[in-house]
């Protein structure tokens, strides 16, 4: 029963054209019928289906981390990243535009079928006669990414201007600084992509990257630290979501190089 209703989440790929109060009551993927048992989300037409299942189903590994709402999974060699309430997601390393992102209903994680049925190598059509959905596995698939409905977001969108660069280390700072005002006089969110520079001024766009695990993410200063006087070797304190993009949340200290970006990146 439990693989039933996996499969049935992962076909629900396309934009249905239904209502909001009409139900899909079968889900048909690779030529067999799925009957749902938990509930699928319509927002606008979009289909949004419960993450686990679809992925136990495939045998792909999932990860979860509550701290910043992200869904991780590895599936045939292919990595792909959703953010809660992010509208691009990424597979292996490239982002995607989606038009509804994924989002949490009745503490269930919920993410657009399509984006996931097409980002796992499926094609999926709609059925207005037997009112279906049909997800089948393309056959020229070879382990490739169709995502033929998507658009990846543009080269040059996500090529910055670098003003200058340093290394050194960096630490991060969490809940226990939750809902407290920064130097800035903003509201500290340790959900947030921030960070705490020692001088450069507050709204400035960085470029972190760590040296251990080659991840980056891209914060805005909005606090002061770390203290110098009493941490004289770091550069750089990172909110706790920025901190685990990029594998720092475990170690608690390391190496970074910190690119100060110009003007505002485009996804802000």
């Amino acid at each position: 029963m439990r693989k039933a209703l996996l499969i049935i989440i992962l076909t629900l790929i396309l934009t249905i054209p239904i209502t909001a109060n009409e139900e899909i009551n079968t889900l048909v993927i690779d030529g067999q019928n799925y009957k749902f048992i938990e509930p699928l989300l319509n927002e606008d037409g979009r289909i949004l289906v419960p993450m686990r299942p679809i992925f136990e189903i495939l045998g792909a590994e999932v990860q979860w981390d509550q701290d910043t709402k992200t869904i991780s999974s590895i599936y045939n060699d292919k990595e792909i990243i959703i953010v809660i309430d992010n509208d691009t997601p990424m597979v292996d390393g490239v982002e995607y535009k989606i038009d509804v992102p994924a989002q949490i209903f009745s503490n269930r994680t919920y993410v657009p079928l399509r984006f996931l049925g097409e980002s796992l190598g499926y094609q999926v059509t709609w059925d207005p006669l037997l009112y279906q959905v049909i997800m089948d596995k393309c056959p020229d698939d070879q382990g490739k990414v169709q995502l033929e409905s998507f658009e990846p977001v543009p080269e040059e969108a996500r090529t910055l201007k670098i003003i200058s660069s340093t290394i050194g280390k960096a630490s991060w700072y969490g809940k226990e600084l939750h809902g407290r005002r920064t130097t800035s006089g903003e509201i500290f969110d340790c959900y947030a992509f921030t960070a705490a520079h020692p001088s450069l001024p507050f709204g400035t766009y960085l470029q972190v990257t760590s040296l251990k695990t080659d991840k980056s993410v891209i914060v805005r200063v909005n606090d002061r630290g770390p203290n110098q006087k009493i941490h004289p070797n770091r550069i750089l304190d990172l909110s706790l979501a920025a901190a685990e993009a990029i594998g720092l949340k475990a170690q608690g200290v390391g190496q970074v190089k910190v690119d100060v970006l110009e003007g505002v990146p485009p996804e802000y």
